[in-house]
């Protein structure tokens, strides 16, 4: 039998050790995270039209419950993990490692997570930072606004 997309999900999210674990009952699957205790529950959309890969989240002693998209939940969890386990790397580095989990997490659920971590500096800002770091800044703004045909 096929999983659906919020269990996949639940699945996807309670793999992501040491943020999240993962308990089995007899009928479903829930991700617990770690530091708070919010579980993370398998919604039934089978008598949806679309399935969203919802997941229901519980607070421990609570009983309100409520419900996010499965890719909204993962993205955060993703970035999370990356921070933890990247901790010491290139900026850089960890951007690469959070596409590729994201990638990971495509192929592993079939939904994409958001890739809002996409704060790369084009090549010209960098060489503009340059710039500015080796002829000091008067000279690099007056090397500017001659560029641009300021006064």
């Amino acid at each position: 039998m096929e999983r659906s997309q919020s269990e996949r999900m639940v699945r996807f999210i309670g793999s992501l050790l040491p943020l999240y674990d993962m308990e089995y009952g007899v009928d479903a699957c829930r991700a617990r995270q770690l530091a708070t205790g919010v579980t993370l529950d398998v919604v039934d959309e089978s008598a949806a039209d679309e399935e969203r890969g919802l997941i229901q989240l519980r607070h421990p002693g609570s009983s309100e419950t409520w419900m996010v998209e499965g890719r909204m939940l993962a993205t955060e969890a993703l970035k999370q993990y990356v921070d933890l386990l990247g901790f010491g790397m290139p900026e850089k580095a960890r951007r690469r490692e959070f596409r590729r989990m994201c990638d990971h997490f495509a192929f592993k659920t079939g939904a994409y997570a958001y890739m809002e971590w996409e704060d790369d500096q084009s090549e010209a800002l960098v060489l503009a930072g340059k710039v500015v770091r080796a002829l000091g800044k008067e000279v690099a703004v007056s090397g500017f606004k001659s560029l641009l045909g300021l006064p």
